[in-house]
């Protein structure tokens, strides 16, 4: 039987950076502002699917998608949420100009992702879609390595994070933000002992 160094070892060797390089930038390549995060849904579900881990689909709303991908343990322990969000601040297109202005259409403001230097840069790289791929490459790490957990991980990409909210004539799903989708979430059979929010943060310099 290993021990637990060895285990943390095998697991941690199956964690490639190129690979998570790859799934960042797949992530940010597809444009999913507040209210149209359905089609990076998409992606996260069948990448779940395709790497080992049982998939569930939550629609939020139309074209919003709660993406969940469950690692089952033994069931004799406490489950751990992963949870982090998809949606961004704004797409590049027409339906972001009247809240954002129109300087979010020019060529340099489309959100795709790219490497300068040793950092990867592009729209949602740091909120929320970078800690989003991280959680998703750890537990296809788990997954592949054998090892066998008592406790549930789930993981969860939710939409409905950033801060926006149904005001005046701006009404509708495009509006729902602030933790709708964890809210949604929870409230729809999605639950665990613990959970850790992989939301990015800046505190203040010295």
């Amino acid at each position: 039987m290993r021990s637990e160094p060895e285990t943390i070892e095998r697991v941690l060797a199956l964690i490639k950076k190129e690979d998570l390089v790859q799934l960042v930038t797949d992530l940010v390549n597809i444009p999913s502002p507040a209210g149209r995060e359905g089609p990076v849904g998409e992606f996260i579900l069948e990448w779940f699917h395709k790497n080992g881990l049982i998939p569930v689909r939550q629609v939020v709303a139309d074209n919003r998608i709660n993406a969940i991908g469950i690692l089952k343990g033994s069931g004799n322990g406490p489950s751990l949420i992963f949870n982090g969000h998809t949606d961004t601040v704004y797409a590049g297109s027409e339906e972001d100009a009247p809240v954002l202005g129109r300087e979010v259409l020019k060529p340099e403001s489309q959100p795709r992702a790219f490497l300068k230097g040793n950092r990867l840069y592009g729209e949602g790289v740091y909120n929320d879609k970078g800690n989003v791929a991280a959680f998703m490459i750890a537990g296809r790490a788990l997954k592949q390595s054998g090892v066998r957990l008592m406790g549930d991980v789930i993981l969860t990409a939710v939409v409905g994070e950033i801060e926006r909210a149904p005001i005046g004539p701006y009404q509708g799903p495009l509006y729902e933000g602030g933790g709708h989708g964890t809210r949604y979430l929870l409230g729809h059979g999605i639950s665990g002992d613990y959970a850790i929010v992989a939301e990015s943060s800046q505190g203040e310099k010295n």
